[in-house]
This record gives C-alpha cells, structure tokens and sequence, in this order.
C-alpha cells in the first residue's frame, strides 16, 4: 500500500419571531424519465472529455484541474498527482494535534455551542466525503435538522429515503459523495440546494475577483433565502468546497463562510479539511499547521482537522474499505478492448440515472476491482456515447 498526493482546481461557478426550523422544505422539481437518461449520459460523456482534454492537452491549465476531479471521480485516485499542485493541498502541511482524542468527538462537542457547521472539501479527495459523512450522522443526535451542499442542484429531492439520482448534484458523480447524500437524506436531514444560480452569475469577461464576489454573495443569500432568513435558529451543516469555508478574508477577499457571518449575525463552527494532513494514521483536530521548514500556516477557520492521505491497495482507496466495500473482479465481457470504457455497477433493477455504487474507468489491459457492499448489481461498461456492454450480474456476500 501507499500514500497518494493530491492536488486541485479552484472553481468558479463558485422579523418575525423564528421558528426552530424552516416551515416548508425546499420542493424538487419533477423531470420525465427520458431527460434524466440524458443528463446521465451527459455527465458520464462530460467526464471521460475531462480526462481526455488532459491526455491530448496536458500543458493546458483548466485541462489540468479537470483531469483530477475526473479521475476521482472515475473511481481512479490512484492516478491523481499527475497535474500540478495547488495553493491547498493538505499534503504540504502537518496539523499539530491539538489534544489527543477522537477527531469526530472533538468536533460534536464544539458543534454543540452552534447551530451553524460549515465543513470544506478537496474536490479532488472523496476520502473527505467519507469523513463529513460520518460528521454528519453523528450531528443529526445533536438535533442538526438541515444539510446544504454546493454541489446540490435545484432538482435535489429534500427528503426520503431515495437514492441519489445523476441530475441531483454536480459532485455526486462521486459515488461517494452520492452515498453521503443518500445516507443524510435517509437520516432524515433536509437537503437544502443553494449554489449561484445563472441569473447570479457575473458577466463571462468580468474579472476574475468580481466572478468570486458574485459567486460568495449568491451563495450566502441563497442560504439565508432558503433557511436562515426566516429561521435563524436551525441547526445547519453547510458542506462547501476550499476557500468558502474561511471566516476570515482571504488574500483580501471575503468569502462565503465570512459574508454569512457578517449578514446573519450568526458564529459558525468553521471546520478545514484542506489545510493540512494527519501526522499519523487517524485524523486529528489542530489550531496550528506547519511545512517542512517549520513555517506555520494561516487560518481562516476555527479549527482543521488533517486527515491521513489514502492509501491504495490494488488501486483502490482502502477507506472503501472501512465503509465496508469489497473487492469485486469486473466481469470479463465488460473489460476494455480497443478504448477506454467506464464502468458502473448499481444496485440490481437500478435505472441508469441513479447514481452508481462505484464506477470505474479502466483502459485496456487495466484490471482494477470495484469495490462494493453486499447485494445484488448490474454492472455495465460505457464509453461517452453510451453503452458498449452489459449489464452482467454480480453477487456479493455478506
């Protein structure tokens, strides 16, 4: 096994007295059957142009920062690093442990002071997802009530138990990040959408500050427009990415976290998982982050948790794992034999816009595992027109 170094692209998109909680639930609009299929397709054909813009281009910034979003997604961290560094990557730094103890404890304890969480991500490492979903289910005993995420789409069903479909949320084509989704939803969190919309946006030439200050200040009044205006009092995680999570400004600018708590009065617990890694194998909870050569890095969050770099095993992240996938052989027929394919399995009788339990790109010759809970699947091979073959069923046992 062994550690994997990661990197990342910036993206830009991106009173009467309070009730306890929001009186009605966001509500998902409905969408037929034929244009979820489409949007399936689209987002599965919009990664695979991902990772190929790279391949043909890799001098190519934006094609650079793509190819590692992709490839994470793609169920394929084993071939991230191939692109450049960026200014947070939390390989560069150690996180200090400020006391010893469980990271997850530490943090429901100092979320009970809050209503309000506000928890970041590396776009690029899904082992944070895994992290804020464990956050997540544990805050839900402490009466938090509502989750938002940037990755949310206008289409997300608030409530139920129903799994993650592919129009729900840009990042869900994590299957990670799907099954955190799934899971809070289930938990009976109530998923709350507030990414910029279009009409938000700043002008496509508009310099590259003013296309941030109209993506922050979109976010944050969509959060106060969707639970924080009429019901100050919830007890909200917000799930952001990188920079929005500062409660400070940054380089000057303020960010989504900083603007919230400017407008809305409200202190949140603001929580980093981008700073800085673990110095060992568990995650742990710090004030204080350094390099090599000692130099202390500067926080603009309450606290940052480092977590361990993954580690691979057969090219698969083992916190899969520890969530209790296993290693499941890619049926033969499916293999790749003259391009790439991508591979999904879903649970057997899935429709093809239901995110997948794992996918998998693989070119030929490459014979790396899914990784899967116990149950029934479908497994089917895809290239960015479409199938190519499948669907083959398999197994996997208690």
């Amino acid at each position: 096994m062994r550690a994997v170094a990661y990197i990342f692209i910036v993206l830009l998109a991106g009173c009467n007295v309070p009730a306890s909680e929001p009186d009605t639930a966001p509500v998902a609009t409905s969408i037929d059957e034929e244009n979820l299929l489409s949007s399936a397709t689209e987002k599965r054909a919009g990664l695979i142009e991902n990772l190929e813009l790279y391949q043909s281009d890799p001098d190519n910034p934006s094609a650079n920062g793509w190819w590692n979003q992709a490839v994470a997604m793609l169920g394929r961290e084993d071939m991230l690093g191939t692109g450049e560094r960026s200014f947070d990557d939390p390989s560069s730094f150690v996180c200090e442990p400020d006391t010893p103890g469980d990271a997850i404890n530490q943090l429901v304890e100092l979320a009970r002071a809050h209503s309000l969480v506000i928890i970041n991500e590396h776009h690029a490492m899904p082992g944070h997802r895994v992290f804020i979903r464990e956050l997540a289910l544990r805050l839900k005993d402490e009466d938090f009530t509502h989750y938002a995420a940037e990755t949310l789409s206008p289409m997300v069903e608030p409530t139920g138990s129903t799994p993650v479909r592919t129009d729900e949320g840009y990042y869900t084509a994590d299957p990670v990040m799907a099954r955190l989704i799934s899971d809070v939803r289930a938990a009976g969190y109530t998923l709350v959408p507030y990414e910029q919309r279009g009409d938000q946006r700043a002008l496509e030439d508009a310099p590259l500050e003013q296309q941030i200050n109209a993506r922050e200040d979109a976010q944050t009044s969509n959060l106060i427009d969707a639970v924080l205006g009429a019901a100050p009092k919830t007890k909200l995680i917000v799930h952001v990415g990188h920079s929005h999570v500062a409660e400070l400004p940054v380089h000057g600018t303020p960010w989504m976290a900083a603007r919230l708590k400017e407008r809305t009065g409200i202190d949140p617990l603001t929580i980093s998982l981008t700073a800085c890694r673990a110095p060992g194998e568990v995650p742990v909870l710090s004030t204080r982050a350094v390099n090599a050569s000692g130099e202390a890095r500067p926080m603009f969050t309450d606290v940052m948790v480092g977590l361990p770099l993954p580690e691979l095993e057969d090219g698969r992240p083992t916190y899969r794992a520890a969530l209790g996938d296993r290693p499941v052989a890619v049926p033969v027929p499916l293999l790749p034999d003259a391009e790439p394919v991508v591979i999904e399995a879903r649970r057997a009788g899935a429709p093809l816009y239901q995110e997948p339990v794992d996918r998998l790109y693989l070119a030929p010759g490459e014979m790396l595992p899914l990784m899967l809970p116990p149950g029934r699947y479908d497994v089917m091979s895809f290239n960015a027109a479409g199938t190519v073959a499948g669907p083959a069923e398999v197994m996997v046992s208690e």
